[in-house]
């Protein structure tokens, strides 16, 4: 039996390449009310249906930005600028902070890396700072990660200006 990553790709992957849905595959696991890790697999699709699409999201939510001081961050939320929308992994409303979980597999080529860098710099037109974790540093250092957001969550909120986004 698979575990584990193993055991919710099939689930993320099928849903962020548009062969199904959170909600298709909710509506199969209903016919199914004896399956093993039905549980676990109903959070799944909680989370995917809330926008998680890798994961490192999934795991950034469970293991490093959980726990009630992480109680004001927002699990990916959407937003406007230009007539673009972007997807933000994590935001902080009162600290306009954005914090980016980036995996390997979408973030690794300059091609990659150079959308990133002109996303961040649209959000920033919004006051939103944008902070970014690649898989390495969150899978090594969660505690790090952690402490870092906390503290600059704290700091942005003490700045004077507009926070009303």
């Amino acid at each position: 039996m698979l575990s584990g990553s193993d055991q919710r790709a099939p689930a993320v992957v099928a849903v962020r390449r548009w062969v199904t849905t959170a909600l298709r595959l909710r509506q199969e696991l209903s016919r199914h009310p004896r399956l093993r890790g039905r549980r676990d697999l109903a959070v799944l699709l909680d989370r995917i249906d809330a926008g998680c699409r890798s994961e490192l999201e999934l795991w950034g939510y469970d293991r490093v930005f959980s726990g009630p001081q992480f109680a004001e961050l927002e699990r990916q939320v959407p937003v406007r600028v230009g007539g673009r929308s972007h997807l933000l992994d994590c935001f902080d409303r009162r600290a306009l902070l954005a914090v980016e979980l980036d995996g390997r597999q979408h973030h690794d080529s300059p091609a990659q890396r150079e959308r990133d860098l002109a996303r961040d710099a649209a959000v920033a037109e919004l006051g939103i700072l944008a902070v970014r974790y690649a898989h390495r540093r969150l899978t090594t250092d969660p505690r790090g990660c952690r402490e870092q957001v906390l503290r600059l969550a704290e700091v942005r909120r003490r700045q004077p200006g507009d926070r009303s986004q």
